[in-house]
């Protein structure tokens, strides 16, 4: 029988979508409400399609 690796609980629910879109949305503040899709992209990390694609689903 394999084991499975060794997951920390939290980590074991969560879901990398969500995940990304808030880091997405976390990107946005007060001094800067509007962003680029290349400056968001920049600053999370995230693929700018990737980004794109969050993006519409949470508009």
């Amino acid at each position: 029988m394999k084991r499975r690796p060794h997951v920390l609980p939290a980590a074991r629910y969560t879901v990398d979508a969500a995940a990304k879109a808030l880091e997405l949305l976390s990107a946005f503040s007060f001094r800067e409400p509007r962003l680029s899709l290349a400056d968001l992209a920049a600053r999370t990390g995230i693929p700018r399609a990737t980004a794109f694609r969050l993006l519409s689903t949470l508009e």
